[in-house]
């Protein structure tokens, strides 16, 4: 296990959130927390993106040019929807990550790049 510092963006057609932390690797993994509390987990060989907080968890699956289905979960009513995510591209170098994704005509922007 090692920590390194990140920055991290999630960009959507209305919002742009950009911030710094420190994550940790582990197992070809990443891990950190988000200014909201929200733990975020992203998987380098699954392409899997776990966000969770205390409302919501979120489960998405990223495979290039295919559509794949993404689980949110509300807690306090422990209902889980089903989505559809369309990846446009995924774009990889060591722990850094970019990752363009369509939800229903939503785009979304999706990037981890190593501070060095």
């Amino acid at each position: 296990m090692s920590k390194i510092k990140i920055n991290v963006i999630i960009k959507n057609n209305n919002d742009k959130i950009n911030f710094n932390t420190a994550a940790i690797l582990r197992e070809n993994k990443i891990e950190y927390i988000e200014d909201n509390n929200t733990i975020t987990k992203f998987d380098f060989e699954k392409k899997q993106l776990i966000r969770t907080n205390d409302i919501i968890k979120m489960v998405y699956y990223f495979d290039k040019n295919k559509e794949t289905e993404g689980l949110i979960t509300l807690k306090e009513s422990n209902t889980t929807v089903t989505i559809n995510i369309k990846t446009n591209k995924i774009k990889r170098k060591d722990y850094d990550i970019k990752i363009e994704y369509s939800i229903e005509n939503e785009v979304f922007l999706y990037q981890i790049k190593e501070i060095k």
